[in-house]
């Protein structure tokens, strides 16, 4: 038999009524001392009392970190302080390499070989305002200035009481000077009275000079239309650069000449039977190898050959400097003989000089009473200035006028009419053909038929 079980009731019961009050009463003590702290007479002096370093540490890293961030924060010196501050430093003594003398020349030509440089600075006397004349110094060569380098004027420097003044460059380009005279006298055929010879020369010399300027207007290139008619002269144009389309033959045609087709196909029927051999190849670096050394021994037998003319060639390098320099003096004749005819070019417009006033034949009259009145006196003042390259030679500017495309109201429209009715007459005259072809051939097949139907018929 199993044993009794024992009822729980009576153990939670014994479990609630345990009696802790030791316990508690323990934990109230221990909590009152830990609150309270130990007796100050039983604890020590070193642990009552101790010095805090930390606090110090830490105030001396806050106070460096604030230091490196005003240090930042600092803005640059002013330049009145850079200047207090180097004006008190000392300026470094530059040493100079002393100045080597070249040996074995003489005084003469050490005077020689020094080059006088121009002085930069013109010596200009002070001006004293409230002075007299006669307190001025003068100066051996008075310098003359201009309004507009007097506004530009750089600061001067004195030296023993004179104002030793810097002239600046000056303003104008540089132009060459010119052998034109301020007044030109005109032909010997152009008086009132000439000879006659004189005068013919006179007049060729007109002559030329206007047809020079036809051909020159002819040979001009010509200017697009600025006015075209819608529709108008398209064909005709047309027509014209198909004429000018001319397909020109090569002039270096050679007549052994074989196509490049032919010669592929020729190429490739003999590739496709015989194919390279090692042999083959073989031959074929053997002959690569021989040109290269032909090349080798052609070069340097040429160079060989050019050692030996060593001499002609001299000859010819001074003969060729001395064409040169010919050349070169003939150039130099012909500019020179430019600039006494022709002005510089100031522009973007040559110099274009006046026509000669040539009197007729009809106009001489051999008397100054006779004479027609030529007012060309302006004109010719002004085409001597550009002739002698004192001013510019321009011409008169004209407004540019746009190409405008001028258009016909309707002219589409007729134009869209009139080819549909060619094509509606067009494709009339084709059917009224093609009936004829059909009634044609229609009676050529009647025709043929009857003839069979005779020639089937048997004979009585």
């Amino acid at each position: 038999m199993g044993l009794t079980s024992t009822s729980r009731k009576g153990k939670k019961a014994w479990r609630k009524n345990i009696d802790a009050t030791e316990i508690e009463t323990f934990h109230e003590e221990e909590t009152h001392q830990q609150r309270r702290g130990p007796a100050v007479e039983s604890i020590g002096d070193a642990d009552l009392f101790f010095v805090d370093k930390e606090a110090d540490v830490q105030g001396a890293q806050v106070i460096s970190q604030g230091q490196r961030k005003r240090h930042r924060k600092e803005l640059p010196l002013l330049r009145s302080q850079i200047i207090l501050q180097q004006a008190h430093v000392a300026k470094p003594v530059l040493q100079q390499n002393p100045v080597r003398k070249v040996q074995n020349i003489t005084g003469k030509e050490r005077a020689k070989l020094s080059v006088k440089r121009a002085p930069k600075f013109s010596s200009i006397p002070e001006l004293d305002l409230w002075g007299s004349d006669e307190m001025i110094p003068s100066t051996s060569e008075p310098v003359h200035t201009s309004d507009l380098q007097q506004k530009h004027i750089a600061p001067h420097k004195k030296e023993n009481g004179i104002c030793q003044q810097r002239l600046p460059k000056p303003l104008r380009s540089k132009v060459l000077p010119t052998k034109v005279k301020a007044v030109e006298v005109d032909m010997a055929g152009c008086s009132y009275n000439p000879d006659h010879e004189e005068h013919q020369d006179a007049l060729a010399v007109l002559v030329a000079s206007e047809m020079k300027r036809v051909l020159q207007r002819e040979l001009a290139p010509v200017a697009p239309p600025k006015l075209i008619e819608g529709g108008a002269g398209e064909e005709d144009h047309l027509d014209e650069i198909e004429h000018l389309q001319v397909e020109a033959e090569p002039d270096d045609v050679d007549e052994n000449e074989i196509p490049l087709d032919t010669s592929l196909a020729v190429t490739e029927q003999l590739g496709a039977g015989n194919k390279k051999l090692t042999k083959d190849r073989n031959r074929e670096k053997r002959r690569q190898e021989q040109e290269k050394e032909f090349k080798k021994k052609s070069l340097l037998k040429r160079q060989r050959k050019a050692l030996e003319q060593l001499s002609s060639i001299e000859r010819e390098v001074e003969e060729e400097l001395s064409l040169q320099g010919l050349k070169r003096a003939r150039r130099q004749v012909v500019k020179e003989e430019k600039a006494a005819s022709l002005p510089p070019r100031l522009g973007r417009h040559k110099f274009e000089p006046a026509s000669l006033q040539v009197a007729t034949s009809d106009e001489l009259g051999g008397s100054l009473r006779r004479v027609v009145a030529c007012p060309m006196i302006a004109l010719d003042r002004y085409k001597s200035l550009q002739h002698r390259g004192l001013i510019e030679p321009r011409k008169p500017v004209v407004a540019r006028v746009g190409r405008r495309v001028a258009y016909e109201k309707g002219l589409r429209t007729e134009k869209a009419l009139a080819g549909q009715a060619e094509i509606n007459e067009m494709k009339k005259a084709r059917q009224a053909l093609k009936r004829q072809a059909q009634k044609a051939n229609k009676k050529s097949r009647t025709a043929e038929n009857n003839k069979f139907e005779l020639q089937e018929v048997p004979a009585v």
